[in-house]
């Protein structure tokens, strides 16, 4: 088992260098509309959730603007973020996806929500860092600690920003907020 999960953490730490190195060279930026690609992502990890007996959904609303970012970074965000919620949410426990369009900032913000562990407070400030994971647990994963620093990257270089808030024992919220692509350049 200890073998196992030393490859296991092998393959994550080379999977999160290649995507570092991707975010280097240049990639082309697409026009996404959420209601495209979010249901489908949802729904890869619906069965891994019902294993799990957590409650696994989503709200995207099909009118909202399109967001600029490369596809793959999109997916990538996404999935990274499904990734660590169903990780460290217990069973009969929530995670869900959502976005609505805030008009005031003319941004499309999307929030990946669960009730897991939680974040204490004196690492929420870190949990960017590369390589930089949180203290162990019983649901610690085989990763590098490279997830959320390639979540973060990618998002900034669309010209977005993440947001964290966490209460341990009750849950975390990542709110991406992303700037809405303008009507007249669809």
């Amino acid at each position: 088992k200890m073998v196992s999960n030393q490859c296991d953490r092998q393959n994550s730490l080379i999977s999160g260098l290649l995507g570092l190195l991707q975010l280097n060279s240049p990639i082309e930026t697409e026009y996404l509309r959420l209601d495209d690609l979010v249901p489908g992502i949802v729904s890869t990890y619906q069965p891994l959730a019902e294993e799990k007996e957590i409650q696994l959904g989503y709200t995207i609303p099909a009118d909202l603007p399109p967001i600029s970012c490369p596809k793959a970074w999109f997916r990538q965000i996404i999935i990274n973020l499904l990734n660590n919620s169903l990780q460290f949410t217990p069973p009969k426990g929530r995670v869900f996806v959502q976005a609505a369009y805030k008009q005031e900032n003319e941004q499309v913000e999307i929030i990946v929500s669960d009730t897991g562990i939680g974040i204490a407070n004196k690492e929420i400030n870190r949990i960017f860092d590369g390589f930089y994971r949180t203290a162990p647990t019983d649901r610690s994963p085989a990763g590098a600690g490279l997830g959320l620093t390639l979540v973060k990257q990618s998002i900034q270089r669309s010209g977005g920003k993440i947001i964290v808030s966490s209460k341990p024992g009750k849950g975390t919220t990542f709110r991406i907020l992303m700037p809405a692509v303008p009507p007249e350049l669809v």
